[in-house]
C-alpha cells in the first residue's frame, strides 16, 4: 500500500489500493485429483510453488501415497505484521504499547520503515531485541531519494540494528504516486536504487544474514508490462526475494495470487516471493473503492492467507497492526488494522477477532529449534469438492497436523453480503486410521 508515511518526514496516511474486481484470474497452481474412493468429486491437492505439499498417488493400488510435510516452524516464521514505527501522530507513537500488542499475537517479525533520525526507531529496536522479534525494513521512500542518504540508512542499520534486521526492502510501490503519475523512467530509477541497496548490504559483513527484497508494486496498478519493464531495466540480479503486494479485495486470499506469481516466474527468474502486504479493510460504510469485509471475515481468511502463501513457497506480512480512529467505518485505509483505535489513538485498543485467531494459530505452529526437514508420511485426502485445500505440517516431536479448508469466498464483495459456505465431506486416510470431516472455508487443524 502506497503511503506518504514511508518518508519519515511525512507521517500522513494515504489512500488504500482500489478493489481489483474484473481482472481475469490466471491460475498457475497445479491440481492433482486424488483417488475418488466412491466420492462424487475428487480432492484438489495443491502443488506448492517450491515447498512440498500433498503428493499425487504414485504407488501401487491400496498403498497410501507418500507426503512430505512442511516444517511447522518455517510456516510460523513466514508470517509477519506490517507496522509503522515512524507514525508519530498515530497510535504508533505509543511504541511500547504497539510492540507489546505485536508480541502478544506471537508474530516472528514486523515490516516497517527504518528511519535513523527518530527516537522511536531506537526504542523499537530495543524492544524488538528484548522480545526476539525481527524487523523487515523499508529504507527508500521513493525513486527521488538520495543515494547518499540511502547508504547512510543502511550503514546505520548495520551499526545499530543488524541483529534485529530480517530483510532490507526496495522501494514501496514505485509505480504509484499519490495524486499524480510516476516519472516515465520510474523502472530505471527503481533499479538504480535497488542496486544501491544491494551493493551496500552485500558490502557489509554485519549484514551477511540480511535478505534483500525487491520493490513491491502497487497491488492493483501493477501490470505484467511493469514486471517486464523492471526486468528489462535490470532488476533481477539485485534481489534475493521478489517483493509483492497482493490484496484480495474482499475475496478468499488466493485471488489473482497465481497470476502475479506467474509474472515473477516469467520476468524475474522465478525468484522466491515475499508478499510484503496483504489484508482486508473493515470500512463497511466506505462510499467506493477497495471492497471491505466484516471483522469476523478478516479473521476467517487470515489463517488461509498464511497457508495459501506457504503452499506456494512464499512468505507474507499482514497489513496492518493498528487502525486509525474512524468510528463510522468510512475510511478504507483507517480500517485495515488488527486492533481498532479510539478517537485519540491512545491505548488500550480493541482487539478485533483476527487477533485471537492468529494468536492461537501461530502458537499452534511455533516449534523453535534448528532448521530441519520433516520425514515423509503416508496420507491420502479425498473430498466432495475441488476447492478443498490441504497443508500438512510437522514438528520436531513427531506431531503432524493437517490444515484443511475450502478455498472459496464467504463474503460477496460486490453485493456486500455474506455467502453461506456449505461444508463438504473430506475423507482423511493415514497409516493408522481413516476419518471423515465436514469442511467449510474456515481452517480446520487436525492431528494425524
Amino acid at each position: 500500500m502506497r503511503r506518504a508515511s514511508l518518508n519519515a518526514h511525512n507521517p500522513a496516511r494515504g489512500d488504500a489500493d482500489r478493489d481489483d474486481a474484473g481482472l481475469p484470474t490466471v491460475t498457475r497452481r497445479g491440481v492433482v485429483l486424488a483417488g475418488l474412493a466412491g466420492l462424487a468429486g475428487a480432492s484438489a491437492v495443491p502443488l506448492a510453488r517450491s515447498a512440498a505439499a500433498i503428493a499425487p498417488p504414485t504407488l501401487a493400488s491400496g498403498t497410501l501415497p507418500l507426503v512430505q510435510p512442511l516444517s511447522s516452524q518455517r510456516i510460523y516464521e513466514a508470517f509477519g505484521i506490517c507496522s509503522h514505527p515512524n507514525f508519530g501522530q498515530s497510535g504508533y507513537r505509543y511504541t511500547d504499547k504497539w510492540m507489546a500488542a505485536l508480541e502478544s499475537i506471537g508474530a516472528s517479525y514486523f515490516r516497517g520503515l527504518y528511519s535513523r533520525g527518530l527516537t522511536a526507531t531506537r526504542t523499537t529496536v530495543t524492544l524488538a531485541r528484548d522480545a526476539g522479534i525481527k524487523w523487515g525494513m523499508t529504507v527508500c521512500p521513493d525513486v527521488f531519494y538520495s543515494d547518499q542518504e540511502l547508504v547512510r540508512q543502511i550503514q546505520h542499520i548495520a551499526g545499530n540494528a543488524a541483529d534485529v534486521c530480517l530483510y532490507i526492502e526496495g522501494i514501496n510501490e514505485p509505480n504509484y504516486v499519490r495524486g499524480g503519475s510516476p516519472p516515465a523512467d520510474w523502472p530505471q530509477r527503481t533499479v538504480a536504487k535497488q542496486k544501491v541497496i544491494w551493493q551496500t548490504v552485500k558490502a557489509d559483513p554485519r549484514l551477511a544474514h540480511v535478505k534483500v527484497l525487491g520493490p513491491s508494486l502497487h497491488s492493483v496498478l501493477g501490470t505484467e508490462t511493469q514486471y517486464r519493464q523492471l526486468r528489462d531495466a535490470g532488476i533481477v540480479p539485485y534481489m534475493e526475494y521478489a517483493g509483492m503486494h497482493r490484496y484480495p479485495g474482499g475475496r478468499y486470499p488466493n485471488y489473482l495470487l497465481d497470476q502475479r506469481l506467474a509474472w515473477v516466474d516469467r520476468y524475474w527468474g522465478g525468484k522466491p516471493v515475499w508478499i510484503t502486504e496483504t489484508g482486508y479493510t473493515n470500512a463497511l460504510h466506505r462510499s467506493q473503492g477497495h471492497a471491505p469485509v466484516p471483522e469476523d471475515v478478516s479473521a476467517a481468511y487470515a489463517p488461509s492467507a498464511l497457508l495459501e502463501t506457504v503452499d506456494r513457497g512464499c512468505k507474507v506480512a499482514w497489513y496492518e497492526l493498528l487502525d486509525d480512529p474512524d468510528l463510522l467505518a468510512q475510511d478504507i485505509e483507517s480500517n485495515f488494522g488488527m486492533y481498532a483505535t479510539a478517537v485519540n489513538d491512545s491505548p488500550p485498543w480493541r482487539a478485533k477477532p483476527v487477533v485471537a485467531v492468529m494468536k492461537a494459530f501461530l502458537a499452534q505452529l511455533k516449534d523453535p529449534g534448528p532448521a530441519w526437514d520433516p520425514p515423509p508420511i503416508r496420507l491420502k485426502v479425498t473430498a466432495d469438492a475441488a476447492d478443498v485445500r490441504t497443508t500438512v505440517v510437522a514438528k520436531r516431536d513427531g506431531t503432524t497436523t493437517l490444515h484443511v479448508r475450502r478455498a472459496t469466498n464467504c463474503w460477496d464483495p460486490a453485493a456486500g453480503q455474506r455467502i453461506a459456505v456449505t461444508p463438504v465431506r473430506v475423507i482423511v486416510e493415514t497409516a493408522r486410521a481413516t476419518f471423515t470431516l465436514a469442511v467449510d472455508h474456515k481452517v480446520q487443524s487436525i492431528l494425524i
